[in-house]
């Protein structure tokens, strides 16, 4: 499959099924990522997915890739079940999938921010720098 400047997000709209209802939006100047960035991305992405629709019981989920100036921004939130982040973050051996964006997040020099609480839904936010440059393991330096 050929890839676009939002690839990651398309790709992960298929994961919605037929069990609920999503929609995708992407705004800003769409242009072309690092593959690195493009990568974390779409893992990023299918993890909140994933956590959405096998542990949250989400039946509405909203990606929002966001183009800015100097930083690509995904957002995906779902009207699920919710949790309390810190609990989740801190119990040791579980939840390997907050862990994974986490971990994603740091290579990228990315902000991650996970906003939920019971009965509410979850909304993942990451923001990744783009002014930076990568090296081959997906990590961001300083710009040049």
């Amino acid at each position: 499959m050929p890839q676009t400047p939002h690839a990651p997000i398309l790709i992960s709209a298929a994961f919605f099924g037929t069990s609920g209802h999503g929609t995708v939006r992407i705004t800003g100047g769409e242009r072309p990522l690092p593959a690195a960035v493009e990568h974390h991305l779409l893992r990023c992405s299918q993890e909140a997915l994933n956590n959405a629709l096998k542990h949250a019981g989400a039946k509405v989920i909203q990606i929002h890739l966001d183009y800015r100036q100097d930083s690509v921004q995904l957002s995906v939130a779902d009207d699920g079940h919710g949790f309390v982040p810190q609990s989740v973050l801190t119990e040791a051996g579980k939840h390997l999938g907050l862990r994974n964006l986490r971990s994603r997040a740091r290579k990228m020099k990315g902000q991650l921010e996970i906003v939920s609480q019971p009965g509410s839904g979850t909304t993942i936010q990451l923001n990744v720098p783009l002014n930076g440059r990568m090296d081959k393991t997906g990590k961001v330096g300083e710009p040049t």
